[in-house]
This record gives C-alpha cells, structure tokens and sequence, in this order.
C-alpha cells in the first residue's frame, strides 16, 4: 500500500518567442545607441522573464521534493515542498505531496488533513488519486469505516481503480475483525473483572456477611427493644390496676375514720330526725281516729 505522487498541475510550456527575437539579426549602431538598446533590452528581459522564473521555482521545487520522496528522504522532500508552497500557497499539488511525505513518516492524522485541503480541485483524476491516499492513511490509522468512505468515493470517480478495489476489501475485513477484537476484549475484561484475586472476594465476601450480620443484630435488637417496652407496659398497667382493686377492696373493709366535729354533726342529725320522725307518727295517730264511730280514741 502506497501513496501516489504528483508533478505540477500548473506547469505550461515556456515560449520560444523571446529566444526567436534574440536570434534576429541587428543592423550595425552607434556605440551609444548599442549601450542604450542593451539597456532598454536588459530591462524587457527581465519584465518579460520575471513571472515564469517564479513558475518555474515553484515546479521545480515541487519535482526536486517528488525526487528526495522516491528516495525516502522525507524530510528533505518536506522541505522542498514547503518551499514550494511559499513560491506558490495554496495550491492543491503541494498539499497533496505534503500528505504523502507525511504518510510516509507514519503521520497519518496529519496526512489526512493535507489530503482533504488538497481536494480543493476540478481535476476529477486528482481528486480520486486524493481519496485514494486518504483511504490509506485512515487504514494506517486503523480507522477503516473511515477508509471504508474514502475508497468509495474514489471509486465513484475512477471505477477502473484496482488497488482502490482490493484495499477497500481489505478495509472491509480489517473494520469486521476489529469489531469482533472489541468484543473479545471487553468480554475477557469482564471475565477478568469477575475473577478477581481469591483473597479480594474473600474479604468483600466477609465484609458483606459483617454488615448484614450487623444489621440482622440491630433489627433484632430493636425488636427486642419493642417487645420488652411493651412486656413493660402491660406489667405496669396489671399493677396499677392490681393496686387500684386493693385500695377498693381495703376501702370498703376497713370503716372510714372521722374527725370528732363530723361525728358530733352526724350525731345531732341522727337525734333530730327521731325527734321529727316522732312528731310524724303522733300526728299519724291522731289523724286515724274513725269518726264514724263512737267511743274511745286509740
């Protein structure tokens, strides 16, 4: 798997018009008129040459950097190109060899974000082989959904791709395979998770049984707490009720002790009663005499 490079895309044939009019012949001058013709001409020239001279610094830069790159001198070639990309910014042909120089430092994060500036392009070629070598920079970087994407698109514009047509294959198994990696690992964490050291388990296995044996303890203790309170209370109310029938009994046993005032009071109510209880029964007497008959009053 490797990157494809690529020259100028700007480059254009130099014209021979200026070599053509340096060729002509010149009628004999004045010595001068010949210092101020070499002058005026020394002056064209370089007007007329300054523009292509830029050009040419920048593909040749750009070919010096493809050169060091077949060489596997990355950094020379780097070098070059970023030369080339001051002479000439932004230009879709650098940011592309840029990324491959990259590529080949195994920066393939970096690659990709010079492959993607370099799509800025109409050259439906261009931009393929530029899908193309994202699509191998993300399968470096194991990303192959990724990669998966990036040699689709290539396809969609070159169907006639081959190696685009087995690295996207290739992507397919590797994306698969990486899944079913995943799942082994977290399976053999959880596994791993579950057999622990034996003294660790031991130990949470203990502690476990200490609380819920301290809890067991304080439910019992609590029950029994509730229990006694209310053995507690009903033996209390048994007494109360136990002392209240005593008083009542002992109450009605025993005469009720009075003072001596009390006792002369009742006495004189007592005597007073029978002194008008007698009143009553002589007037009862009297008012049972028989009128109707004669004699002796009873």
């Amino acid at each position: 798997m490797c990157c494809r490079l690529r020259s100028s895309v700007l480059a254009r044939k130099s014209s021979s018009r200026s070599a053509n009019r340096a060729a002509r012949r010149m009628e004999p001058m004045r010595q001068t008129d010949l210092r101020q013709a070499m002058a005026v001409w020394a002056i064209a020239l370089m007007m007329l040459l300054s523009a292509p001279v830029a050009r040419g610094d920048y593909r040749a830069l750009n070919e010096k950097g493809n050169k060091a790159l077949t060489e596997d001198k990355t950094d020379e070639a780097l070098k070059y190109y970023k030369d080339a990309e001051v002479e000439k910014p932004k230009q879709p042909v650098l940011d592309y060899n840029i990324g491959s120089a990259l590529y080949k430092q195994n920066k393939y994060p970096e690659a990709v974000q010079r492959y993607i500036r370099a799509l800025n392009t109409d050259d439906p070629k261009f931009q393929a082989d530029t899908y193309y070598n994202s699509g191998n920079a993300l399968f470096r970087a194991e990303q192959y959904a990724e990669a998966i994407n990036a040699y689709k698109k290539c396809l969609e514009i070159n169907a006639d791709d081959s190696d685009a047509k087995y690295n996207l294959e290739l992507a397919r198994v590797k994306l698969k395979e990486q899944a079913q990696k995943q799942d082994k690992q977290q399976q053999d964490q959880q596994q791993k998770d579950q057999q622990q050291n034996p003294q660790d388990q031991q130990d949470q296995q203990k502690q476990q049984e200490q609380q819920q044996n301290g809890q067991q303890q304080q439910d019992q203790q609590k029950s029994d707490q509730e229990q006694q309170q209310q053995q507690d209370e009903q033996q209390n109310g048994d007494q109360n009720q136990e002392q209240q029938q005593q008083q009542q009994k002992a109450s009605r046993e025993q005469p009720q002790k009075m003072s001596k005032q009390d006792a002369e009071r009742i006495l004189n109510a007592i005597n007073s009663d029978e002194k008008n209880l007698q009143k009553e029964l002589t007037r009862f007497k009297v008012g049972t005499s028989n009128p109707g008959r004669g004699g002796k009053d009873w």
